[in-house]
């Protein structure tokens, strides 16, 4: 059974607006948008923000539209640790199930991972490595 794993960027870029909307109002209607997708599917949610400071929403498990519509997106603040933290993830991820979907609302500016994982030019080798861990996972950003 495919599972999500679905992230919800929350530093403090998610202010700026575009065409005076904020990013993080439009990635709550994106997940508004969205969300009844994920009805009957395990699932586990949570923020990116920066390092050591991302927040799990709601754990792993199978949940139901009822409980999908009452995950709030929290206000951002903070830096960025994007696709290092996704690395990081599915370490952990890996132990329950090889299946995922990574759904992630973000902006792509990553300012905290190293290395080739740093900026927006860090998702391909971040889907890289995941696939090195053994997660075939599917990519909705």
């Amino acid at each position: 059974m495919v599972r999500a794993a679905i992230y919800f960027d929350t530093s403090g870029s998610m202010w700026q607006k575009i065409d005076g909307v904020s990013r993080i109002d439009l990635a709550r209607q994106v997940w508004e948008d969205v969300r009844d997708r994920f009805d009957g599917q395990y699932s586990k949610i949570s923020t990116i923000n920066g390092k050591g400071d991302s927040v799990v929403l709601a754990p792993l498990r199978k949940r139901n539209i009822d409980t999908l519509r009452h995950v709030d997106i929290p206000d951002p603040g903070g830096g960025t640790y994007l696709w290092e933290f996704l690395i990081e993830e599915a370490e952990q991820l890996i132990q329950t199930s090889s299946e995922w979907v990574f759904f992630i609302i973000t902006d792509g500016g990553d300012v905290e991972s190293e290395g080739e994982y740093y900026g927006i030019e860090g998702f391909v080798p971040c889907a890289k490595k995941i696939k090195e861990i053994g997660i075939d996972a599917e990519f909705k950003i």
